[in-house]
C-alpha cells in the first residue's frame, strides 16, 4: 500500500543527513590530508621533474576532484550525478560557465582532460581555507577582488588571460544561485579575458546542484542531489581590438537557453 501520510518520507530524513554529515565529515578530512600532501609530495615532485609539472599537476587535481565528487559526494554522500562531456583541454579555450555550488569546480575539472583549468578565483580564497587557498596559489588562479582598485586586479587577470598556456575557466555570475536560476553577470572580468586574445569559448550549464550549494543545505540535500551538466560550443571570440559587448550579450542568452533546456529535459 503507498504511504499518504508522508511518515515514510520522515523516516529517511535521519538516514539522509547522517549520508550528508558523514560526506562533509570525509571531505573536511580529505582537504586536510590533501593540504599536507600537496605541500610536500606533489610540490617536490612538481620541483623534481619540472619537465612533468604539468603533468604532475593534473593528475593530482583530478585526484581530488574524484576524492571530492566521486567518494564524498556520490559514494559517501549519494547523490547522483549524469556522465559529464568531454572538453578540449588546450591553451586559447574558454569556458563560461553557471554557478550552483562549489561542486560545480570539481565538475568542471572533470571534463577537462589531460590538461587542467585554471579558474578565475575570488582573492579571499587564496588565504585561510585547508588545501584550496594553496591551490588557488600553485595553479596559479586567476585573482579578481571586487574591493580592490580596478587597474590592480585586472592587470593580473589580463596577464593570465594573454600568456595562459592551459584553459580559463570562469563563472560570470561571481557568486552561487540560490535557486538554480542565472543571476545577474558581473562582465568585467570577462570582457578582460576575452580582450586579451582569440578564444574558443565554450558555454558550460550544469543544474541540480543549487539544492546544496551552502554547507547546510548540503548536509540536508546531498543524497537527493541529481546532478546534470550540458554545453555549447566552441564560440570563436571576437578578434583583439574590437567589441566584445555583443558576444557576452549573444552567451549569456546562449546560457539562458542551454539551461532551460536543460531543465525542461526528462532526467
Amino acid at each position: 500500500m503507498r504511504d499518504t501520510t508522508g511518515t515514510g518520507r520522515n523516516s529517511l530524513r535521519p538516514l539522509v543527513q547522517i549520508r550528508g554529515y558523514l560526506a562533509v565529515a570525509f571531505v573536511g578530512c580529505s582537504l586536510l590530508v590533501g593540504d599536507v600532501l600537496e605541500r610536500t609530495v606533489v610540490v617536490a615532485a612538481a620541483r623534481l621533474f619540472p619537465g612533468a609539472r604539468s603533468r604532475i599537476l593534473s593528475r593530482w587535481l583530478q585526484t581530488l576532484r574524484a576524492t571530492v565528487l566521486d567518494v564524498g559526494s556520490m559514494a559517501i554522500g549519494g547523490a547522483e550525478v549524469e556522465p559529464t562531456p568531454r572538453l578540449p583541454a588546450r591553451p586559447g579555450v574558454l569556458v563560461i560557465m553557471n554557478h550552483q555550488s562549489l561542486l560545480d569546480i570539481p565538475l568542471i575539472i572533470r571534463t577537462m582532460k589531460p590538461d587542467y583549468p585554471r579558474i578565475v578565483t575570488r582573492r579571499r580564497f587564496r588565504r585561510g581555507i585547508p588545501l584550496i587557498s594553496h591551490i588557488t596559489r600553485l595553479y596559479q588562479y586567476p585573482e579578481v577582488d571586487p574591493r580592490a582598485t580596478v587597474k590592480r586586479h585586472l592587470d593580473g587577470l589580463r596577464d593570465a588571460a594573454e600568456n595562459g598556456e592551459t584553459p580559463l575557466v570562469i563563472f560570470p555570475e561571481g557568486t552561487r544561485s540560490r535557486m538554480g536560476e542565472l543571476g545577474r553577470w558581473k562582465r568585467t572580468g570577462l570582457r578582460v579575458i576575452l580582450a586579451a586574445r582569440s578564444w574558443e569559448v565554450y558555454v558550460v550549464v550544469v543544474d541540480g546542484l543549487w539544492q546544496s550549494g551552502r554547507l547546510a543545505d548540503f548536509v540536508k540535500n546531498i543524497s537527493r542531489t541529481r546532478a546534470r551538466m550540458t554545453y555549447v560550443g566552441p564560440f570563436a571570440s571576437p578578434p583583439p581590438g574590437e567589441d566584445v559587448e555583443p558576444f557576452i550579450d549573444d552567451m549569456q542568452v546562449r546560457m539562458a537557453q542551454a539551461l532551460a533546456e536543460l531543465r525542461s529535459a526528462p532526467t
